[in-house]
């Protein structure tokens, strides 16, 4: 499958200054890069779903697959997203994207830095016990099909059912039973933090532009022979102002993590590469 070009156009690159037009054109070659990679591994990996095996050393080989594959899908998507809102004068949409970005790579780092040190270990001793084995299957596990939505109540028993578990007041333990294990993006965020401070200030300034806050109404105003109001089909000096205060920095920060995180998944992933560092 031929891997499409993704560019910011001419017209709308001008609108901005120099250096951050050059983050720009970079970020947008990057995207091709990033889909040639997913490609190549389809091309060259199995990655299909397939039943829960109960052997946990094929689980981890079959969930770091599904987890490099649906990264780069995720990025790739919110890449291009922000690429065509910002070339469709929807400097909203664009926050939006890149917030959603960021939101992907903190679960994925946050999912790496718990499984590292039991795989330091277990390279360390050279072997693994199955719990260990059973943790790391379980931190990706999450990765995959947590989420504080109940699907599989949605789909087996319907709206009505999860309104009225909704209303119910339950102990900890009933949650627990009936909702499913999820990522909380706080504390990815903050976990973040702990290294890089900037990503919890970039984090704080993508929500306050995308929430119904005075940041996203800011980036609407445009200038019109009437005075400053509230339109679009142009994009604002403010929203152009905003962008490039935090587009160079979010771009980076990501895809520096995709670069750290994806070869851990992609070595999981490898039949022989877990065969001399699991078992």
């Amino acid at each position: 499958m031929q891997v499409e070009e993704c560019a910011f156009r001419p017209e709308i690159l001008s609108a901005f200054s120099p250096e951050v037009r050059k983050n720009m054109e970079d970020f947008a070659k990057a995207i091709s890069h990033a889909e040639g990679v997913l490609r190549g591994y389809h091309q060259h990996t199995d990655a299909a779903f397939k039943a829960s095996p109960k052997e946990p050393f094929e689980d981890i080989k079959i969930n770091a697959r599904q987890i490099f594959t649906l990264s780069w899908a995720k990025c790739i998507l919110f890449s291009k997203s922000i690429v065509d809102s910002v070339n469709n004068r929807n400097i909203l949409s664009a926050f939006q994207a890149i917030r959603g970005y960021v939101e992907l790579v903190a679960t994925l780092r946050y999912t790496v830095n718990k499984m590292e040190p039991i795989i330091h270990k277990a390279a360390d001793y050279g072997t693994i016990s199955v719990e260990d084995a059973r943790t790391i299957a379980g931190h990706m596990d999450i990765l995959l099909h947590g989420g504080r939505f109940n699907w599989k109540t949605y789909f087996e028993e319907g709206v009505s059912a999860m309104i009225d578990r909704k209303k119910l007041k339950r102990t900890k333990e009933e949650k627990a039973k009936f909702e499913t294990k999820a990522l909380r993006i706080g504390t990815c965020i903050n976990d973040w933090g702990l290294e890089s401070p900037a990503a919890e200030f970039i984090y704080d300034y993508l929500c306050e532009l995308v929430h119904p806050n005075k940041g996203s109404n800011m980036i609407l105003l445009v200038q019109r022979d009437s005075g400053v109001v509230f339109d679009i089909n142009e994009m604002s000096e403010m929203g152009i102002e905003l962008f490039e205060r935090v587009f160079p920095y979010a771009a980076s920060m990501c895809m520096g993590e995709m670069g750290r995180t994806q070869p851990f998944f992609a070595a999981l992933g490898v039949e022989e590469a877990q065969a001399a560092v699991l078992h």
